[in-house]
């Protein structure tokens, strides 16, 4: 099975044990929001926009990489510290669920699927899918520029301060990528460092 060749690679790659309770929540998560949202779809169940993105978070594939840049790259941190950046790391995956919204919207949509765009026009029956589709963009802007001010506050990572500036720069470039109007204007030099 994935998860058995998942362990097995982690163990060859001698990382060690102390992250192996990260990773199996993350990719355990990972695959039982897929299996979630599919639920959700079958029995035409909608939705709150924050079950939603509990949910979302977890269904890409954002946190599943950053978790394993973290297991690999930096092996000798608390474990306070180790929750702190998880906790970043949920965060920067509900900007990128949030571009990834933006984006799929009219695709899903044709698809008989829902993502953030509609349950942010349900919430507000006065609401167009305009205007649901710019507030979705405030949205995003605003927890990114959470995400910034709540690495910014970071002072004694150490080590890790490379890997949240990467963060940053990795959820820009997925932002960039997905081509979205956006209310802050574009970081060109992101990309750059995220590369």
């Amino acid at each position: 099975t994935v998860a058995r060749k998942i362990e097995s690679q982690f163990r060859e790659d001698e990382v060690p044990e102390e992250w192996t309770a990260m990773r199996r929540l993350v990719w355990e998560k990972s695959i039982w929001t897929m299996l979630q949202e599919n639920h959700w779809l079958k029995h035409k169940e909608r939705v709150t926009l924050d079950a939603y993105l509990a949910n979302g978070m977890y269904s890409s594939s954002f946190p599943v990489m950053q978790v394993s840049i973290l297991a690999f790259s930096y092996q000798d941190v608390s474990q306070e510290l180790k929750n702190r950046i998880f906790g970043h790391i949920c965060q920067a995956s509900r900007v990128v669920r949030l571009a990834n919204d933006l984006r799929t919207h009219e695709r899903e949509s044709a698809q008989g699927r829902f993502n953030s765009v509609d349950l942010i026009a349900a919430g507000r029956p006065e609401m167009t899918l305009e205007g649901a589709r710019e507030e979705l963009t405030r949205l995003m802007d605003e927890e990114f520029e959470q995400l910034k001010k709540a690495i910014a506050r970071e002072r004694r990572t150490g080590a890790t301060q490379q890997f949240l500036s990467h963060l940053i720069d990795s959820t820009q470039v997925l932002l960039d990528f997905y081509d979205l109007p956006r209310t802050a204007p574009a970081r060109p030099d992101r990309l750059l460092k995220a590369s």
